[in-house]
């Protein structure tokens, strides 16, 4: 069963589409974001990343872009955080 079926099985939205974007955080070193609009800003010390339902905040230390598609982006370094900054956020 492909992994987004089998969230849908678990949390009884079978006959729902997942929508949005997917976020998989590996051994907080590598997080890669599926289903991103772009990315907002850069620096070693925090990416934010555009969603479909707004922004998300990658915090941590030495963290670069491994690999950006135009449907997946894969970060890299010592992710201490995410974050959903709210719209007027920095």
């Amino acid at each position: 069963m492909a992994y987004s079926e089998d969230i849908k099985k678990v949390f009884r939205r079978e006959g729902e589409g997942l929508g949005g974007s997917e976020i998989t955080l590996f051994d907080r070193s590598l997080v890669v974001i599926s289903g991103h609009k772009g990315l907002l800003s850069l620096t070693e010390t925090e990416i934010v990343v555009r969603l479909p339902s707004g922004r998300l905040g990658i915090a941590g230390t030495g963290l670069f872009v491994r690999k950006a598609s135009p449907t997946e982006i894969y970060v890299e370094g010592r992710i201490s955080a995410l974050s959903y900054p709210e719209e007027g956020d920095s």
